[in-house]
């Protein structure tokens, strides 16, 4: 049940994160092509276009890292616990209702003997 817990949060703050990305990725492009600085608003949506890509791919890989850690710790392997244990880290400050029961299953859980 304990590893069904790690799966669930990571796959919680993974799709959660693409999401959040995609929508600020939206918005992203709207302000920066409503911005009156640039000459001409197609500008605008290129550059704000041009961020908002670059956003969603970082998220997506962040989001690949997500289920690397999600399949090692299936696997039961030390790499994929200690992924996900760093991953959850990284998360705690800004989904701590997510992050936080995953610190802690993970930390009661311990590294695997194998790998």
């Amino acid at each position: 049940m304990s590893l069904v817990l790690c799966e669930l949060c990571l796959l919680a703050i993974a799709l959660g994160q693409v999401t959040i990305s995609v929508l600020g990725g939206f918005f992203l492009m709207v302000g920066v092509s409503l911005d009156p600085t640039f000459a001409h608003p197609v500008m605008g949506w290129v550059v704000g276009g041009g961020l908002a890509m670059v956003l969603i791919v970082l998220s997506v890989l962040l989001a690949l890292l997500f289920a690397i850690a999600m399949i090692g710790i299936a696997l039961r392997t030390k790499w994929g616990w200690w992924l996900a244990l760093v991953l959850a880290g990284l998360y705690l400050p800004g989904l701590p209702l997510i992050s936080l029961p995953l610190l802690v299953v993970l930390v009661r859980l311990g590294p695997p003997h194998g790998d």
